[in-house]
């Protein structure tokens, strides 16, 4: 555990700019986030990208399924037409450009595997391929996340250095794992910041250090300022320490 409590910026500085764009990240570190959360999917020719959703229909205004576009496709469109405010057009990042922009940058990058709604299969093995670029910093600086244990468990099977997180939001999707192999799988937990209130003792007892999501009032954040169970509070918003 840092002597600090970290502050992530969820996709980014997402309430300043469209999430998970180049615009969203350098926005984050402009404002000094510890680090940023951001989101993976694998598109039909392989490449990891980064975007919340399986679609480009919210975040685009287009219709195409990351699983059956090409990055060349998913590139022709604008990631920030979605926002509240007009931006220069953000086209969709590959996870291997905002490591190379980024990852000397943060102090941790959370990265989710998004599993649970689609397998992409072999998105783990595109993962790791990554970790011969960028070497033991890729292990030191990247938490990966799922909703989807399997996804973890296959990361852990890859190599016994990632640091791995399982993410989940409610409780039958934490007891539907065996405690004892998340233990031996996880070096966090993140669960979600209402789940985590009606059962702080259940999460903290566990032993592992927890990254909550989604922060979005300094009240909160305050609170868990104060919780030395809290590794790392994943936030819309920018709050000082």
């Amino acid at each position: 555990m840092p002597k600090k409590q970290l502050i992530l910026g969820h996709r980014g500085y997402s309430a300043i700019a469209p999430e998970n764009t180049e615009l969203a990240f350098e926005m984050a570190y402009q404002y000094k986030f510890d680090g940023v959360e951001l989101d993976v999917h694998l598109t039909k020719d392989k490449h990891l990208v980064i975007i919340h959703d399986e679609t480009t229909n919210r975040t685009a205004l287009t219709k195409k399924e990351i699983e059956f576009s090409t990055l060349d496709e998913l590139k022709k469109d604008d990631h920030g037409l979605f926002f509240k405010l007009q931006t220069q057009v953000q086209k969709i990042l590959t996870l291997e450009e905002f490591l190379d922009k980024y990852l000397d940058l943060y102090q941790v990058i959370n990265i989710e595997i998004k599993t649970d709604q689609k397998e992409y299969k072999g998105i783990e093995q595109e993962l790791h391929k990554l970790s011969e670029k960028y070497g033991q910093k890729y292990f030191d600086k990247i938490v990966f996340s799922s909703f989807n244990f399997q996804t973890l468990r296959n990361m852990r099977k890859l190599n016994d250095k990632y640091q791995l997180a399982f993410l989940f939001w409610t409780e039958t999707q934490f007891n539907s794992v065996d405690l004892n192999e998340i233990k031996e799988i996880c070096q966090f937990l993140n669960p979600w910041t209402v789940l985590y209130d009606k059962n702080k003792k259940k999460y903290q007892q566990i032993g592992l250090p927890l990254m909550l999501w989604t922060l979005k009032n300094k009240r909160k954040f305050e609170e868990y300022l104060n919780d030395k169970h809290v590794y790392a509070q994943i936030s819309n918003y920018k709050f000082e320490k």
